[in-house]
């Protein structure tokens, strides 16, 4: 009839008019989280960042970013104020202004073409760091200090360039030391090369002698990252004191190598020589794990171990965990592809991430999506969808499904459970 043709109408009309406001409400809320996931991701990252600076330097590759007062100075007054102008250019990477000071001199101290070196590194300035290292060398008054600036900066033209650096200290009747080895196994690492990164540990181990536990944790590193297990195992018999940081550098081979095998015996034996494992090593295995296409069970059983050895999750730990649950990259993955897999791997993805904030863990910026994803799928699922069936003002059979919850309405099939059968 005309009039139930028009209460059709009607409700249509409403419907939309909810269905509106529903999505902009959770586009708004979608929009709000999405931001605030950024922000917090954008902070963690910062975080994560301060502290592998902080470790890098512990470790000897990377100096500060502003040399203390206390550990370089001038005599000559005036080179000194140059010397701060100096530190003040490297806070803002100012090199103009930092050259500027350093130029005001004829006959700079060592200290003071020292900062420049630093600061041209910090700059990118490779041209002119070789410059003052000519002119350095001109003046006799070249440092090992100097050098190890020089090798990273070399090291970004060439490998090859790097190491004839570290040769010509030799020309300069200068003693390389592990500093300056230090730096050349970083680049070997960057680069993957386990055979430059081994013959540049034998070669300082017959020029400094005993090397210390963190030059062998560099090398062990730079071979671990070719995916050689064997090869950076055969390192810890070289070692004095073994720690941690070594087993780790045997699990992430066993990453890199995707060997879940090996890295279950690893964490095994780092536990019996009295190395408690740590997040990264747990991290490395789960990793090993993913690649490997090992079933669940193992993933599980990781799990466990972890928190019997009271080992708490961190965020990267949570963003792999995840990763390997929904079976998706940790970089660049289309997030919203997880609505596509079996609704328990997405409950589970959904409980862990819950669970592990409840935890105090900060989220990633991929955990926050899926989360978001997830959530909102399940909110819109929530709803309390039925069927309506009558017929038009034709008398032709009429079908149209209705959310009582939000007022949206649409032809197709919700993809959800129908509450229920109602007439028009």
């Amino acid at each position: 009839s005309r009039a139930t043709r028009s209460i059709v109408l009607v409700g249509l009309l409403v419907g939309t008019m909810f269905a509106r406001a529903f999505t902009w409400r959770l586009s708004s809320a979608a929009c709000r989280a999405f931001a605030d996931a950024r922000a917090n991701a954008l902070a963690a990252a910062s975080r994560n960042r301060s502290r592998l600076k902080q470790s890098r330097r512990l470790l000897g590759i990377d100096p500060p970013d502003v040399p203390a007062a206390e550990q370089i100075s001038c005599s000559d007054p005036e080179q000194q104020t140059a010397l701060k102008e100096i530190f003040a250019a490297l806070r803002t990477r100012d090199w103009e202004a930092g050259v500027a000071a350093y130029g005001r001199f004829s006959d700079p101290e060592p200290n003071l073409a020292l900062a420049a070196v630093i600061l041209a590194e910090r700059c990118g300035k490779t041209t002119e760091a070789f410059d003052l290292y000519v002119d350095l060398r001109r003046r006799k008054e070249l440092t090992a200090r100097v050098f190890t600036h020089l090798i990273r900066l070399a090291g970004k033209v060439h490998t090859v360039l790097a190491q004839a650096m570290l040769a010509e200290m030799k020309v300069c009747k200068l003693q390389p030391n592990q500093q300056n080895y230090l730096a050349l196994l970083e680049l070997f690492k960057q680069r993957r090369d386990a055979k430059a990164a081994r013959e540049t540990w034998q070669q300082m181990r017959q020029d400094i002698g005993e090397a210390s536990e963190m030059t062998l944790c560099s090398v062990m590193s730079a071979v671990a990252k070719s995916g050689d297990v064997a090869g950076t195992e055969a390192l810890l018999l070289e070692g004095n004191k073994i720690g941690r940081p070594h087993f780790n550098c045997c699990l992430d081979a066993c990453h890199v190598a995707g060997d879940a095998d090996n890295a279950f015996r690893i964490l095994g034996e780092m536990k019996a020589a009295g190395c408690p494992p740590d997040v990264i090593s747990y991290n490395s295995v789960l990793g090993a794990l993913d690649k490997a296409g090992r079933p669940s069970a193992d993933r599980v059983r990781l799990l466990e171990d972890m928190e019997r050895s009271g080992v708490k999750p961190n965020n990267l730990f949570l963003e792999r965990h995840i990763a390997c649950i929904l079976g998706i990259p940790q970089k660049g993955a289309a997030v919203r592809e997880v609505l596509q897999l079996p609704s328990e791997v997405r409950v589970e993805a959904l409980e862990t991430i819950r669970k592990a904030e409840a935890d105090g863990v900060e989220p990633t910026l991929l955990t926050q999506k899926v989360k978001q994803v997830i959530e909102t799928e399940h909110l819109a699922k929530e709803n309390d969808w039925v069927k309506v069936v009558g017929k038009d003002g034709a008398g032709s059979p009429l079908e149209y499904y209705w959310d009582r919850s939000s007022g949206l309405t649409q032809w197709e099939h919700p993809d959800c459970q129908v509450m229920e059968t109602v007439s028009a």
